[in-house]
């Protein structure tokens, strides 16, 4: 339910993104979409700079303010400047050709089990024990791959903006409302984490960390949008916004 938005829709945030493309010296600025729901998420994809989009969420406009949105568009930006997101689908790519040659092991390997009960013949079980466990070892690179990408946009939006402490406000917000409202209310500092190595980005705290210590190493030199009062983003006609439920009231 992504929709398209257009410069008068969002005036700032087109701002934003013109002044990061400008300040990446990119050739084309990326398209953005509007993704309704109260989840805090930004994506970007396409295969290179003329055909790239950011997808930002109704959830990350309302919380984060212009240094922070900042922050988390130049980290996006620097996705697509640094080609990470042809390198991921290559690598996407080779982890299903690996899948498909798991499955061919798996069919040579009921075939070679009769050959062996009742002929002499010694099938590779080595090659085929290493057919069997590559797309596993596919996708754990994928996903150091993945990981390493994060840090690299991290260190590169920072320099985009000069602002390392902009992003990593940002981070800390997503950390906070990460989880549904249950969660954060009983156990708001024990939420259950995937073990890293089967994680497609690094721990937010991590991240967090190595912005700061980036921030302490560089001077910040500001940006036009280092401020830290919120804004509207949208410009939406209501014909647009998206619809809310509304439940009846109990009272009068």
């Amino acid at each position: 339910n992504a929709e398209k938005l257009r410069p008068e829709d969002a005036p700032g945030l087109f701002d934003i993104i013109n002044w990061l493309s400008t300040q990446a010296n990119m050739k084309y600025a990326p398209r953005l979409y509007y993704i309704p729901g109260r989840q805090m998420s930004a994506f970007s994809t396409g295969l290179n700079e003329k055909n790239a989009v950011i997808a930002i969420s109704d959830g990350m406009l309302r919380s984060l303010n212009p240094r922070e949105l900042t922050g988390v568009l130049a980290h996006e930006i620097c996705h697509i400047h640094s080609n990470d997101l042809l390198v991921m689908q290559i690598a996407d790519v080779i982890s299903r050709l690996t899948g498909i040659m798991a499955f061919i092991g798996y069919l040579l390997i009921w075939i070679y089990i009769p050959l062996y009960l009742l002929t002499e013949a010694h099938p590779p079980w080595a090659l085929l024990l290493v057919l069997m466990l590559a797309p596993s070892l596919s996708a754990l690179m994928q996903l150091a791959l993945s990981r390493t990408r994060e840090y690299s946009a991290d260190e590169a939006a920072a320099r985009l903006t000069g602002d390392p402490l902009g992003l990593a406000s940002a981070l800390g917000k997503i950390e906070r409302y990460q989880g549904n409202w249950i969660e954060r209310l009983v156990i708001p500092h024990h939420r259950m984490q995937a073990p890293s190595m089967l994680r497609t980005h690094p721990l937010i705290t991590d991240r967090i960390r190595h912005l700061r210590e980036m921030a302490y190493k560089m001077q910040s030199s500001g940006h036009p949008f280092d401020s830290v009062n919120r804004q509207n983003w949208l410009q939406l006609p209501s014909s647009r916004l998206p619809r809310r439920r509304r439940f009846p009231r109990l009272w009068p």
